[in-house]
């Protein structure tokens, strides 16, 4: 069963996590290959279809912690020719490289929220379900409880 999982996870559905200029930044890789970029997990770039050319980019900009403006290129690499199981996520400011976005695998996604990546850590239950602070949406208490 824990491969069939992993499989599906390959096969879409990845998402890709880090920290730039202080902002949780997410990319995620649809099942059909759409490609998703989201910020503190609200979207803020979306493509469906993106598959079809191996390499895509998201243009964005983000403040820094002083409040100057940078631009932001989300590259989504398919080494794998279209088929998503050889993703890389790597980001460029102001044009130059900067770091690579970690995979994080379906296993340990236990405690954050599965829309927004938000820690659902320590928060409680009410009526089975844990209610997100950042995004407002619910999930099951038990499926954050199976994964720990």
């Amino acid at each position: 069963m824990n491969s069939i999982r992993r499989l599906i996870g390959k096969l879409g559905g990845q998402r890709f996590r880090g920290e730039i200029l202080g902002a949780l930044v997410e990319a995620r890789v649809g099942f059909w290959g759409d490609q998703t970029v989201l910020v503190k997990g609200k979207p803020v770039s979306e493509k469906p279809w993106a598959w079809f050319t191996g390499l895509t980019s998201h243009f964005l900009t983000l403040a820094g912690p002083d409040g100057t403006p940078h631009n932001v290129e989300v590259r989504f690499l398919d080494r794998s020719g279209g088929l998503a199981v050889a993703m890389r996520v790597e980001i460029l400011l102001n044009g130059t490289p900067f770091a690579s976005l970690s995979d994080v695998p379906p296993d340990e996604r236990a405690d954050r929220c599965p829309h927004c990546a938000y820690s659902l850590e320590g928060l409680e239950a009410v009526n089975h379900e844990i209610r997100c602070p950042e995004c407002g949406r619910h999930t099951a208490a038990s499926l954050v409880a199976m994964r720990r």
